[in-house]
């Protein structure tokens, strides 16, 4: 019985290491052309899964939906329409994290993809427009 146990560990151990999730944090080596394309992918991902789970939990809701009414108009119980109903609703709601945080790495992969031409060093150009914050005070009242 000790072997068993023991092997059955071993093989639980090592199919959690053999099929865990791959580490897909940003290289701190990455350039920024790199860093950008890793947002802007990251971006594309988050916002493809959100309408995913956005679309099935949106059908779940109205399947449910009908599920209860379609059992109420029975006399059954409306127990199993309301389940459905609920997770559908959940993960509607789920899927707006999802969209938030694509949002944000599509905005950290535009900041880095702006300048990507731009060379490092000395540029023989005046800059048309630079980024600026402009901050007005009034000191005198009219």
């Amino acid at each position: 019985m000790k072997r068993i146990l023991i092997a059955i560990a071993i093989c639980s151990m090592a199919a959690n290491m053999g099929w865990s999730q791959v580490n897909q944090q940003p290289s701190p080596k990455m350039t920024d052309p790199e860093l950008g394309h890793y947002y802007l992918n990251k971006s594309k991902k988050q916002k493809t899964t959100g309408f995913i789970l956005m679309g099935a939990g949106l059908v779940a809701w109205f399947g449910g939906a009908i599920m209860m009414v379609e059992d109420d108009l029975e006399g059954n119980s409306i127990d199993e329409g309301a389940a459905v109903m609920y997770l559908g609703f959940g993960a509607t709601v789920a899927s707006v994290p999802l969209f938030i945080s694509a949002a944000k790495n599509k905005g950290r992969a535009e900041i880095l993809l702006r300048y990507e031409n731009v060379p490092v060093g000395f540029v023989p150009q005046v800059p048309r427009s630079i980024p600026a914050v402009g901050v007005r005070v009034p000191l005198s009242r009219k």
